[in-house]
């Protein structure tokens, strides 16, 4: 009994569909690396004469320390100093702080606090300082920032 040829595995049918796959794969590789590498600048022209060069540089980048978050809105109340609470609704959080929607305008600056509605009333006050109030429609856009980092539980609290 003679062993067969090595040969004859490549010539069989059943292997010539993934031979041809494998070859078809190579030859994709090796044409897409071609064009997707680029071409040679001309002798005339430089990199940095690109027009489109840093397009959306300024687009894209946040410039928060940490990324914003949306969730349910959580109810609130703000205040400041003696006054009455207003009540609010959070429309996003960070970790630095909470983007609060308020039907009447507040004043920018320190010795506010905040509080989510739900918790119990010896849940304490987070002081923040609202850096931002936006009109929003008929409501205002308020940015805080936390005065100090609440701990987890609180901040969880609030969405």
């Amino acid at each position: 009994m003679t062993s067969p040829s090595p040969f004859a595995i490549a010539v069989d049918p059943v292997w010539a569909i993934p031979l041809a796959g494998i070859v078809f794969f190579f030859v994709a590789v090796l044409v897409g690396w071609r064009w997707l590498s680029g071409w040679p600048v001309e002798q005339g022209e430089a990199a940095d004469e690109v027009q489109l060069k840093g397009f959306l540089d300024r687009v894209t980048q946040d410039r928060r320390a940490a990324p914003r978050r949306r969730g349910n809105m959580t109810e609130v109340q703000l205040c400041h100093g003696d006054d009455p609470p207003i009540r609010g609704y959070v429309i996003d959080r960070s970790q630095g702080g909470l983007r609060v929607l308020l039907d009447q305008a507040v004043a920018e600056g320190k010795g506010w606090r905040i509080r989510p509605t739900a918790s119990d009333q010896t849940t304490p006050w987070t002081e923040v300082t609202v850096r931002s109030c936006r009109r929003q429609g008929a409501q205002y856009a308020v940015g805080c920032q936390f005065d100090q980092m609440p701990n987890w539980g609180l901040i969880l609290q609030f969405g």
